[in-house]
Parts: C-alpha cells; structure tokens; sequence
C-alpha cells in the first residue's frame, strides 16, 4: 500500500525547502509514521490563490487540489506569517480534507529544513491516523522528545460560525523562542539582499556623495580629529536615517488598521524594520569597500598627510571612508525618492507577501471609494 502526498509550496524559500526535503521526508514518515506503507511525495510547482483577505483558504484550497489530482494528503508551505490567539501560528490543518499548510517563517532560520521535515511528520501522522495526545493545553500532536519546539498545541479555531472555519485547526507555537524564530524568519522570507539593487538613484546619489568626501580635504581633516564612537554615532544615524526614510517614502509601515491584532501590526513592521535595515547595512558595507579602494588609488599618502599635517596611516584611509560612507548613505536615502515605489516594495518583501499587501491596499481603495461616494450622496 502507498500513501501519496502533495507538497506544494510558494515560490522562492518555501519552493526550494519543498524540493530540498522530499527524500528525507518520505525515510521520516516511514521511521516514525507507518514503517509497512510505501510513502511518495509529490512535489508540484503549483501556486495557491490568495484569499480577498490576503490569506489562504485551506478549506476551499483543498476541495479544489482534490477535485484535480489523487492525493491521500497534500500540504503547502507558505512564506507568510500567520497570528492567532495572540501566538504565531505553525499550521492549519483541515482533517476532512487530509489537508494543511506549513507557514514557514515561524520555524525560523536555524536548522529550519529539519524542523520542516519534523513538522509535517507530525501533520502526517496526525491526519494518518489521528494520533493525538490530550494535555493541559488540550489536544497536542504526538511529540518528540528530542524535538519538542516543532510542533505544539493543536486547538481549533474558535470565535467563528463558518464551517471552513471549524473544519480548521491551529497549531500555535509555544516557548520562548517562539516569537523571535518568527520574527526572523519573516525577515528570511523578505530576502533584504534584492532590495539594494533595486534602489539604483539611492545607489548614484550615495556614490556621488560619498565621493565628495573623499575628493575634498575638508572632509579628510574633520574624519582624521573624529574618535571611533563619533563615526560610530554617524553611521548610526545614517542606517537609522536611510532606513526611517525607505519606510515612509514607500508606504512600507503596517497600519494598525491592516491586520487583526495589535500585537501582529507591530511584528509585521518590526520585520519590515529588520529587512531594510539589513539592505541598508548592505549598501553602507559596499560603500564602505568602494570608498576606500577610491581613496587608497585616488588620495597619495604625502598629500594626505601634508593635509592633515601628520603621518598619513591606514587608519586615516579607514577613517575617510567611514565617514564619507556615511555620508553618502544619507544622500542615498533623500535619492531613493526617485526610485519606483513598487519595485522597492517588490524587492522588501517576498512575492507572497507583496501579493498580500497589494490586496489590502486595493480592499483600502474600495473603502475609501465608498466612503467619498456615501458623503456625496452617490453611492449606497
């Protein structure tokens, strides 16, 4: 007898997981699920719709999945966070429809393909032959010792009437490092490292800056009498600055009003903090390298230390290039305004959650739309 699985997954992370994991998943299912059936894993390059709210539908996905192929189960690994009941979230699981989806992000970074392959082992066995344990917390999935952060209390949804939503359970994680796995591998999923290319005005408006302080003897005076904590200081405010200013001019902040808790709205644009601080930090370390190979070829020690009026060392070298860095990162911030907007906000985030982003701003159109014809007497 064999037992077929779907995995699907949505592109990026999530996809190279699902296609890293099948051969390791299908030796765990025999280990610790059912050693005398025969497992396959199917993985499918299949992308999910999202939902009018900007999530997934488990319910209706998998009435459509088994409609088109012959699974006994299928699950689907998302790169989008999930919050309920005041904790992320590590599965849905819909036992009508053999189904569930892994959201990604809550297992965080280390280790993250092994604690995937512990998860749905779990989710397997759970909806392989239900095996539950009854605890304190009410009904949990059976655990392992040796891995107990993967997989914790599975509770059903509660607070709804609609029978999607009771055929719906939840799998909160728990523990203390629940919340920071989660915030981590948000800012993974985001992928900071394709945001610098697609800044090129900030990435023209920092060189150019930059460059000035490395042409001008004025700036190689102020950096020579400045002390490491100053320029620290500097290139603090400078990441801070740039940082601040990608966020607002880009429409990258969270409202409240966008999501279900308070709690997640502030997760949600911590990780947004994170990711282009990270790009940000990225662009500063190119800057850096190309600054002071510039002034190394540029700048002739003698001159330099004519200038400074003292032996020239690598240190001031490192000193100049520290402070035009941070310069030009603070020019790049003003010269990111000319960047497009969407490209930025295509590039911070993962293609799901862009996708997620776009719905709530149109459902915010409409509102407003709806809103302006009501106080003209327009519309209904």
């Amino acid at each position: 007898m064999t037992t077929a699985i779907g995995l699907m997954a949505d592109p990026g992370q999530p996809a190279l997981v699902a296609g890293r994991i099948r051969e390791a998943l299908e030796t765990e299912l025999s280990r610790r699920v059912d050693d005398s059936t025969g497992w396959r894993i199917d993985v499918v390059d299949e992308i999910v719709p999202l939902a009018a709210d900007g999530s997934v539908d488990l319910v209706r996905w998998a009435t459509e999945v088994d409609a088109r192929h012959d699974w006994d189960m299928v699950f689907y690994i998302t790169d989008l966070p999930r919050y309920g009941q005041g904790r992320p979230v590590v599965a849905e699981v819909s036992r009508r429809h053999s189904a569930a989806i892994l959201f990604l992000p809550v297992l965080g970074v280390v280790r993250q393909e092994r604690r995937v392959v512990e998860t749905l082992a779990r989710l397997v066995g759970h909806l392989h032959r239900g095996s539950v344990d009854v605890g304190t917390e009410g009904r949990v999935v059976t655990r392992d010792p040796d891995h107990p952060e993967a997989l914790n209390a599975l509770v059903p949804l509660t607070g709804t009437r609609s029978e999607a939503a009771e055929a719906v359970e939840q799998v909160y994680a728990t523990g203390l490092w629940a919340v920071p796995r989660l915030l981590t591998g948000m800012v993974q999923s985001n992928r900071p490292g394709r945001l610098p290319a697609a800044m090129t005005a900030s990435a023209a408006a920092a060189s150019a800056a930059g460059a000035y302080g490395v042409f001008f003897g004025s700036i190689w005076t102020l950096a020579a009498d400045m002390g490491v904590d100053r320029l620290s200081v500097v290139t603090v405010l400078a990441v801070v600055g740039m940082t601040s200013w990608l966020i607002a001019t880009n429409g990258l902040w969270a409202r409240r009003s966008d999501w279900s808790t308070r709690r997640w709205a502030a997760m949600d644009n911590l990780a947004t903090v994170i990711t282009v601080a990270v790009a940000a930090l990225m662009i500063y370390a190119g800057l850096f390298l190309l600054l002071l190979v510039a002034s190394v070829v540029v700048v002739p020690p003698d001159y330099l230390s004519e200038t400074l009026g003292q032996p020239a060392g690598i240190q001031h070298y490192l000193k100049l290039s520290w402070l035009a860095a941070s310069l030009g990162l603070i020019a790049g911030a003003i010269g990111s305004s000319f960047d497009d907007d969407e490209a930025i906000r295509n590039a911070t985030y993962s293609r799901r959650e862009s996708e997620r982003r776009a719905l709530h701003r149109r459902l915010e159109e409409l509102d407003a739309d709806q809103d302006e014809h009501r106080a003209h007497g327009t519309g209904p």
